[in-house]
């Protein structure tokens, strides 16, 4: 306050799974890899520096940042995928999916997973990567996926996409070349993918019995008007974006 300090003192609790976060229904210690490191700088640097595709998949390997996508592209023509997770390492047989006791180490595995181990698609048939916060599986156009079977079901591999992921996958894989205008085009698209799970959201709206309701009536309607883009230009647009919001 102004000149005056007031000290307000806080435990901090700690366990062998990582921090630990106290409330009034226990205690609950969070486990994850790339717990107690500080080489994201350090990785940075190396990946800004790497001469070719050697070199900077040996400073991804680093693994100083733990949970971000990474796409690569070379002057050779070369391209890749790398879902650049860090996964702790987990034994088998418990439901990680929910609050696992803590009092035990039967549970419990130190470590995190090689980097050898984290999924990547490199340089597919199909030509193309995408990414747009979307599952891994989903970045390279049929017939160039990676496949969920291949990975363990311990290292939790999210398989949730996005609307932007799948459309672009969608217009990406469209033709099999792109000139720099289409790309221009893609990446500022602003449609909905009839794929996508926005579509299928929209069209639950679209089944909803409105009972008599005029409102739900006229807003049914509109939506059916509406063009399935967000360039602008169309009614019913507004009203869309309210509901996916």
């Amino acid at each position: 306050f102004g000149p005056f300090v007031l000290p307000i003192p806080k435990m901090a609790y700690r366990a062998v799974q990582g921090p630990v976060i106290v409330n009034k229904s226990g205690a609950y210690a969070i486990r994850y890899a790339g717990a107690d490191q500080l080489r994201m700088i350090e990785e940075y640097y190396r990946l800004t520096r790497a001469r070719d595709f050697a070199e900077w998949q040996k400073a991804l390997a680093i693994q100083g940042v733990p949970a971000t996508n990474f796409l690569y592209g070379d002057a050779k023509g070369n391209i890749a995928y790398f879902y650049n997770a860090s996964f702790p390492n987990r034994k088998p047989g418990f439901d990680y999916l929910h609050v696992l006791p803590g009092d035990t180490s039967r549970d419990f595995a130190l470590g995190t997973v090689p980097f050898a181990q984290v999924p990547r698609n490199v340089n597919p048939a199909s030509g193309f990567l995408v990414n747009a916060n979307n599952t891994p599986f989903q970045a390279a156009g049929a017939g160039s996926e990676l496949k969920p079977g291949d990975y363990s079901p311990l290292l939790g591999i999210e398989t949730d996409t996005t609307n932007r992921g799948t459309r672009a996958v969608e217009l990406m894989g469209a033709h099999p070349s792109i000139s720099a205008d289409d790309l221009r085009r893609i990446k500022y698209d602003t449609g909905i993918s009839r794929l996508s799970w926005a579509a299928r959201w929209y069209g639950d709206i679209a089944r909803v019995d409105p009972r008599g309701d005029a409102q739900l009536v006229q807003a049914q309607a509109l939506l059916k008007r509406w063009n399935w883009d967000f360039d602008g230009h169309h009614s019913g647009q507004a009203l869309a974006a309210i509901l996916l919001r």
